[in-house]
């Protein structure tokens, strides 16, 4: 159901972008790039780990704020529309035992952009899709370089769609400050272990 709801979202997102691409003058009209410090807050289902002498299970919901760092690149072509491609990794360490999961993704971003003096906003989609490594230790860390016989380790990827919303200010001509808030949606995997919600970015964008 929620899966749908961001689909509707992002459809409702670029109603408001396509418009931009009636108007005339399509072509290079300069880019931006940057990188982006990002936190919020996510979780993911309950997961039940089933160790060989632990038959009944050990529950575990991975939630909490994740800290990570990624970048974007854009190219206008219109004056209100940008297309490019962006790309970051997101650690969450949560218990039991300070257990860590890692999620990297990126894709190809297409956004829309209004301009107020030193101030733009843009709401835009990212399609593309990414890879989650989650690290789940139900007995605590005691000895270094000693196999944990409780632990669990998870690879997979997935595709995903996700809608962005944010605004920039321009410090310089070139320079602009900006920040944004995003949801990305696993749309294929169907792993309970991936975790949702939003995140929130700060950074810097250098443009041409």
């Amino acid at each position: 159901m929620f899966m749908r709801k961001t689909i509707i979202i992002s459809a409702l997102l670029m109603t408001l972008v396509f418009p931009a691409m009636s108007q005339s003058r399509f072509g290079f009209q300069g880019y931006q790039g940057g990188m982006m410090l990002h936190t919020g807050w996510v979780a993911n289902s309950s997961v039940n780990f089933t160790s060989f002498d632990n038959v009944t299970g050990t529950p575990v919901i991975a939630e909490g704020m994740p800290f990570g760092i990624g970048g974007a690149i854009k190219i206008k072509l219109l004056p209100h529309f940008r297309v490019g491609s962006e790309g970051y990794v997101s650690t969450l360490t949560y218990e039991p035992n300070h257990s860590q999961l890692r999620v990297g993704w990126g894709g190809l971003l297409v956004d829309g952009v209004w301009y107020s003096e030193k101030w733009s906003f843009f709401v835009g989609a990212t399609v593309g899709g990414g890879s989650v490594q989650n690290t789940t230790l139900l007995d605590p860390q005691d000895v270094n370089y000693e196999t944990e016989l409780h632990a669990s380790y998870r690879r997979y990827s997935f595709m995903c769609v996700t809608p962005f919303a944010g605004c920039e200010y321009a410090l310089t001509e070139r320079i602009h400050l900006v920040g944004k808030i995003d949801y990305v949606t696993d749309l294929t995997s169907g792993e309970l272990d991936n975790p949702q919600g939003p995140r929130v970015y700060v950074g810097f964008l250098f443009g041409h």
